[in-house]
């Protein structure tokens, strides 16, 4: 049995590796957007600071919930939805510069919001929306746009390979791995939404 889980960590640890090195200037750029546009969120949101509300947040969905008009369950729903109507948008329609373009803009701007909500929520909701923002929703956040991003290297590389007449359909099966990572975002957000409700109840929105 241990003999096992040790090959089947080898094996995990060897592809994670493989990939990596593949893909490592596509992620390296896409992180890089993100994390500009996530710090600018948190920055305008800092500097208004003194007048922040929860009713600035811009993910109304969010809202909603933190005011008990959404249960944890279509909270899930229309995170996950929303998942996969851009992953899918990336994934069918990276096929050229332009849409390369848009990708970045969409992942740009949903670093943005949130950025600026993590900050609004920490700011609103003292102790518990520390943990609330930070520990659950900051964590579980990047792992989502972490997930995001691995899809969007994916699709341009294919599109980079592909302009260069090297593009390989060899025996790798893209929309497994692209439906393994839809998969994994979803079991994500179902863990956030149900952390949410947990400590939802300690959460006052005025």
């Amino acid at each position: 049995m241990q003999e096992r889980f040790y090959r089947i960590k080898n094996s995990i640890s060897s592809t994670a590796s493989k990939f990596i090195m593949q893909y490592k200037l596509y992620l390296l750029v896409f992180f890089v957007v993100f994390l500009i546009a996530f710090i600018t969120g948190i920055s305008t949101c800092a500097g208004y600071a003194s007048d922040i509300e929860c009713s600035n947040l811009i993910n109304k969905y969010l809202y909603s919930f933190l005011c008990r008009d959404l249960s944890y369950i279509s909270l899930f729903l229309v995170y996950s939805l929303y998942f996969s109507l851009l992953a899918l948008f990336i994934i069918i329609f990276t096929g050229n510069l332009f849409f390369a373009i848009i990708d970045c803009i969409l992942i740009a701007l949903a670093s943005y919001i949130f950025g600026f909500d993590l900050c609004v929520v920490c700011l609103c909701l003292g102790l518990s929306g520390i943990i609330l923002g930070c520990i659950v929703g900051g964590i579980l956040g990047l792992l989502i746009f972490f997930l995001l991003i691995l899809i969007l290297s994916i699709a341009c590389k294919r599109y980079r390979d592909y302009r260069r007449h090297c593009y390989d359909t060899g025996d790798i099966k893209y929309w497994k791995i692209y439906l393994s990572i839809i998969l994994l975002a979803m079991l994500i957000f179902f863990v956030g939404c149900l952390l949410f409700s947990i400590i939802h109840i300690f959460v006052i929105v005025g």
